[in-house]
């Protein structure tokens, strides 16, 4: 199986479910988990090495299966949004469009 293929699972999982407090968050087909999936998807990252230059950038540990339960539940957690729009390059906004509007904009992406 291919990380396409794992992220394609993971997405429909997500989809499929709502967050406490996320109530219609699955709802828009453009998440921040989308944009997410593509970045991997059109990079070849696996998670592990993804986690591993998230830590590095952020200097806060992430592991493979922290990034794995993103894409179960569909969502970036809001304190990673900035190290992960860092490493990517997708805004913050696009991430997590819940708590960041395009006016966000840090010089962090």
């Amino acid at each position: 199986m291919t990380i396409s293929y794992f992220l394609e699972m993971s997405h429909e999982s997500a989809a499929n479910a709502e967050l406490p407090g996320e109530t219609g968050a699955s709802e828009d087909p453009s998440t921040g988990i989308d944009f997410l999936a593509e970045w991997f998807r059109v990079h070849g990252q696996t998670q592990k090495t993804f986690a591993a230059t998230v830590t590095r950038a952020s200097g806060k540990r992430l592991t493979q299966a922290g990034v794995s339960r993103w894409f179960t539940r569909g969502v970036v957690p809001p304190t990673r949004v900035r190290a992960v729009s860092v490493v990517t390059g997708i805004p913050k906004f696009q991430l997590r469009p819940d708590i960041f509007d395009e006016t966000d904009d840090d010089g962090s992406q």
